[in-house]
């Protein structure tokens, strides 16, 4: 390896040879080394303009590549937005899904209590008119409404004062005529 030295030394040592008297030989070795100074300080240069260049190039990469990460991200933000968007859309949705179900089974639960309510209330109606007419009816009508009180209830029939005891037959509807 070459030791590199500033072209002032060079210049000095060729007219320091020369002021001296050397050979023709010392002269033609020292013009060697100048031309060969010159020609490592011209690849130095080069070296140095092709590094600056790279390290340019280096720059704009990095510049386009951080340009394209924030459009990225800025797409990124975007689609998160939307999603969150979308997502209380469909949240909302669900809430006035929920809140209808709920109202339709209050709904449902009263009308299935209200029909209950009216249900009892005709049984007493229709209980408290059968009572009515027991109460102007004869004989054959208590036995009547005795008998649909029987096969209406599981207990034993209704004993009226005007029913015939157990000693006695059974009064019979009479039978339809034709």
């Amino acid at each position: 390896m070459t030791v590199k030295r500033p072209p002032s030394q060079v210049a000095c040592l060729i007219t320091l040879t020369c002021l001296i008297g050397c050979q023709d030989s010392a002269l033609e070795i020292a013009r060697e080394a100048a031309n060969r100074q010159a020609q490592q300080n011209d690849q130095i240069a080069q070296t140095t303009r092709e590094a600056a260049s790279a390290a340019k190039r280096l720059i704009e990469e990095e510049a386009e590549s951080r340009q394209a990460l924030l459009a990225a991200q800025q797409g990124l933000q975007q689609g998160q937005s939307k999603l969150a968007d979308a997502w209380n859309d469909v949240e909302a949705e669900r809430q006035r899904i929920a809140a209808t179900r709920r109202g339709d089974s209050l709904l449902v639960a009263s009308l299935k209590t209200l029909g209950a309510i009216i249900a009892a209330l005709l049984a007493l109606a229709l209980s408290w008119l059968v009572l009515e007419r027991l109460h102007d009816a004869g004989d054959e009508e208590l036995l009547t409404a005795e008998l649909l009180l029987a096969a209406h209830s599981d207990e034993e029939a209704l004993m009226f004062p005007s029913a015939p005891s157990p000693a006695e037959p059974p009064l019979r509807l009479p039978e339809p005529q034709d």
